[in-house]
């Protein structure tokens, strides 16, 4: 039972950081002054909206930078918020933490998103029982041909 859910927390592992290398990079937007494109990608990936102080750590000081950030963000969270949307972010198995609170769609969108996220858990526990059955097999196969042996 060890192996399964060391199996679990490697997979869940990779996708947590190959979710994060997909990102665009913000000090390459920042430093390429493509501010409304960085909160639009921040939104549209569920994250947090970044303060004012952690926009000045990414070199904008300016209150068009910042206002083109919140401009950016709106959008994307507008689309992250999006009831279609939020169930392929659940097929992709990306948590919701209430990113969409108090819009007006959010029961729907929450429902949505669960659906998505169960269609995920399904198809992570199918591949986990996949490799179980294929190493059972493996096992079967190994201990067959030394008895033929």
């Amino acid at each position: 039972m060890l192996v399964n859910k060391e199996r679990i927390t490697c997979f869940f592992s990779f996708v947590l950081l190959t979710g994060c290398a997909i990102s665009p990079d913000a000090s390459k937007l920042a430093s390429q002054n493509q501010w409304e494109v960085l909160g639009y990608e921040d939104g549209r990936e569920g994250n947090s909206f970044r303060s004012e102080v952690e926009l000045q750590r990414l070199g904008s000081s300016e209150n068009k930078a910042i206002n083109d950030y919140a401009v950016g963000y709106s959008t994307g969270l507008a689309y992250f918020c999006d009831a279609e949307n939020a169930y392929l972010e659940g097929v992709k198995g990306r948590p919701y933490e209430g990113q969409c609170n108090n819009m007006p769609n959010e029961k729907e969108l929450i429902v949505s998103w669960q659906v998505g996220m169960d269609q995920y858990e399904f198809e992570v526990l199918d591949r986990l029982w996949q490799d179980t059955e294929n190493n059972r097999y493996d096992d079967l196969m190994e201990e067959y041909t030394q008895e033929m042996n």
